[in-house]
């Protein structure tokens, strides 16, 4: 139903895997804008109430493959990939907003640019992972949009991969 939608906002021509993929189904996704590949992963698992995370062997196998076709193509790729579920911490108190196959996630996004996820209520940066995992940027994101008197969103400089957050207050 979504496609049938929303397929035509989605730009043209920017699909790194042709215009025949460009839709929000098909996983992983990967949009080129210049030389930056912002390639997004489904890991949403269940019922959405539920987030349970998860991305499968075939999501992480064709990530795998993605990551190395863009690394031999392209000159100085820009690699942003992002999904819902942090890869890295969960409240423990909300044990099944983990994601379950993180363990085989992460060898995977070893060396690319930025890793961006949600899910978790918070904005931080996990400086310690990138050193770990050789990730010039890991920033988790979110905020429930019902119980905050502010929204937050967090900017990243893809030379400097300086990150700004900012908070804005929903006062209209």
């Amino acid at each position: 139903v979504f496609n049938k939608y929303f397929k035509d906002l989605i730009p043209k021509n920017i699909n790194f895997k042709g215009e025949e993929d460009n839709d929000l189904l098909n996983y992983p996704l990967i949009h080129k804008i210049d030389n930056h590949f912002f390639i997004g992963l489904n890991s949403l698992e269940g019922k959405p109430v539920l987030t349970r995370g998860k991305l499968g062997a075939s999501q992480r196998s064709e990530l795998k493959h993605d990551i190395e076709v863009i690394r031999k193509r392209e000159k100085d790729p820009v690699i942003i990939v992002y999904l819902h579920n942090n890869p890295f911490y969960y409240d423990y108190r909300y044990g099944f907003l983990k994601l379950s196959d993180r363990k085989k996630f992460r060898p995977i996004i070893r060396g690319i640019n930025v890793l961006l996820s949600g899910h978790w209520h918070i904005n931080k940066r996990y400086k310690d992972k990138e050193e770990k995992y050789n990730i010039d940027c890991i920033q988790v994101t979110g905020r429930s949009t019902f119980s905050s008197k502010y929204l937050y969103w967090t900017e990243i400089d893809t030379a400097s991969f300086e990150s700004v957050t900012y908070k804005v207050s929903r006062k209209m």
